[in-house]
């Protein structure tokens, strides 16, 4: 096993004890956090409204199964409650590039993960320009909602993250080859700071799909 610190804020460390139904007391306690599933903790000092932060002693597994490998088939949780199907099998959108499904399923949403404009098969950036970024990007997008189940038609929103604002009008105009019509998603858009890959826009969406 590895040992890893981090400092986390008070109000924080206050919310995982909530979650676990417990209180923060001044023996220190160990409990799981669910919300990851990754790792053990345990407060290693005293949390009160003095103070403005608490240690965390994280177990992190080093086996190979806790290792981070893009996934390249779908999967459906068999934990008791709500069906999540984790969509990963989509061969024409690139792999996903961290730990993260391109797509999951649950509720009767899908929620499509960011979409950069990487080509498949070469795994690198379709080109520098924005525009062709974007292109490629919206076309991972419909891929990925293809292999799910749905299409574009079934997007309810969509979030644009533009390394430059400038790009928006630009940006707009190959939105609107793939989302035409009265019937548009949602929409919102950021200006960041970076992108992965120092990729210069990034899409995701959330759709409605039926079982």
């Amino acid at each position: 096993m590895k040992n890893m610190f981090r400092t986390v804020p008070t109000k924080q460390v206050n919310r995982l004890a909530k979650y676990q139904n417990m209180t923060t007391k001044k023996n220190p306690q160990s409990y799981k956090v669910l919300p990851t599933g990754v790792f053990d903790a345990k407060v290693s000092s005293f949390v009160n409204q003095t103070t403005t932060s608490a240690e965390l002693k994280c177990y992190f597994s080093t086996s190979t199964s806790q290792q981070y490998e893009p996934a390249s088939s779908n999967s459906t949780s068999t934990s008791s409650g709500p069906q999540i199907t984790y969509v990963n099998s989509s061969t024409k959108a690139p792999k996903a590039i961290g730990p993260y499904s391109q797509g999951v399923k649950a509720n009767g949403n899908f929620y499509v993960s960011g979409c950069l404009g990487i080509v498949a098969e070469s795994g690198e950036l379709a080109a520098e320009d924005t525009v062709t970024q974007a292109r490629q990007a919206l076309a991972n997008l419909k891929y990925i909602l293809e292999e799910g189940g749905c299409s574009l038609k079934d997007v309810v929103k969509t979030t644009v993250y533009l390394l430059d604002i400038n790009d928006f009008q630009a940006v707009n105009e190959v939105y609107s080859e793939y989302f035409s019509g009265d019937n548009k998603p949602a929409r919102v858009c950021y200006a960041v700071a970076a992108l992965p890959k120092k990729a210069k826009v990034e899409i995701e969406a959330i759709a409605i799909y039926k079982e």
